[in-house]
């Protein structure tokens, strides 16, 4: 249950040991694609210059992609490993466990905020038209949070949200029914879920 700090990314378990075998940059830059590190200057670059106005908040800082390769010694079910520091969210992760016991159906999977669960009313709904979700509960999500199902199947991410709606930056590739929950997805921790006491090698693709 020891962290360890390498290349400026700390690694946490809750349970069991880490131990980082390779940490690979990809010096690809951010995705292309990716605006929120222009929030903290009004958004709006490219296109106009105003984003460059002067701000009391700062932006996102964005990280280039890593290819890490750690050992996760003798982490115990429903076990978690969380990274922090030089990083913002874990885009893949792949496992292979280790010994003869170990299964052939690695169970590690990208935890879910449960806490932060909204659990829908009646009225709430997706719609697959626009985006959007409607109801009449409060909202205590954040802007570029992700959600998901509780089994992970994604649903979207927030462009915007007020105390009763909110609107995802596209259209949501699951249809999500009346009185059903929301969470929200930790970009940054793993958890093991296989049941038992294992040790694995996971691959993980960072940025």
């Amino acid at each position: 249950m020891v962290a360890i700090t390498k290349r400026q990314i700390t690694y946490t378990p809750s349970a069991g040991q880490i131990h980082v075998m390779m940490d690979l940059p990809l010096q690809g830059g951010v995705d292309q694609d990716e605006t929120q590190w222009l929030d903290g200057f009004g958004g709006s670059y490219p296109g106009s210059l105003t984003g460059f106005k002067a701000s009391n908040s700062d932006g996102s800082n964005k990280f280039n992609p890593r290819l890490i390769v750690a050992k996760w010694s003798n982490a115990t079910d429903n076990a978690t490993l969380t990274l922090s520091g030089s990083c913002t969210d874990i885009v893949h992760t792949s496992a292979q466990w280790l010994g003869d016991t170990g299964s052939l159906d690695p169970e590690i999977m990208q935890s879910i905020v449960t806490g932060q669960a909204v659990d829908m009313a009646a009225h709430w709904v997706i719609t697959d038209a626009v985006g959007i979700v409607d109801g009449t509960a409060s909202v205590t999500h954040a802007e570029h949070d992700v959600l998901t199902t509780v089994e992970g199947a994604h649903i979207g991410t927030i462009k915007e949200f007020t105390a009763t709606s909110i609107t995802l930056t596209e259209v949501p590739p699951v249809q999500t029914n009346d009185n059903v929950a929301l969470y929200v997805r930790t970009p940054l921790v793993l958890k093991n879920v296989s049941g038992t006491t294992e040790s694995v090698v996971l691959m993980m693709l960072v940025v």
